[in-house]
């Protein structure tokens, strides 16, 4: 479950390992990332293969190819699947992995 800061229960969860970043919650259902809102609706559909929280506006996901790009918070990929690895983005700055090479991309 979810309270706000006066103790009010304003989302009941059934699912373990919910985070909520930048008002969303990334939700895994039958082995399929989403990300909830704080009303407890489904924001961005069950589509994602994996996902990281939202940092900074956009979020990392994972498609059924392994490969990893960025999310916006309505749920379109803004920066393509292209990367073996992919961290959060802080300072505007976030690190990834194409190839054996590890490289800053800008947001």
């Amino acid at each position: 479950s979810y309270i706000d800061k006066t103790g009010k229960r304003i989302v009941a969860s059934d699912y373990d390992g919910d985070l909520f970043s930048e008002g969303l919650a990334l939700r895994e259902k039958y082995g399929v990332y989403g990300f909830m809102d704080k009303s407890g609706d489904l924001a961005i559909d069950y589509k994602f293969k994996n996902a990281k929280k939202f940092s900074e506006g956009l979020a990392a996901v994972q498609n059924n190819s392994d490969l990893w790009g960025y999310t916006d918070k309505t749920g379109n990929v803004l920066i393509p699947y292209q990367f073996e690895e992919a961290l959060d983005f802080s300072e505007g700055f976030a690190c990834v992995k194409k190839g054996q090479s590890w490289s800053y991309i800008y947001n």
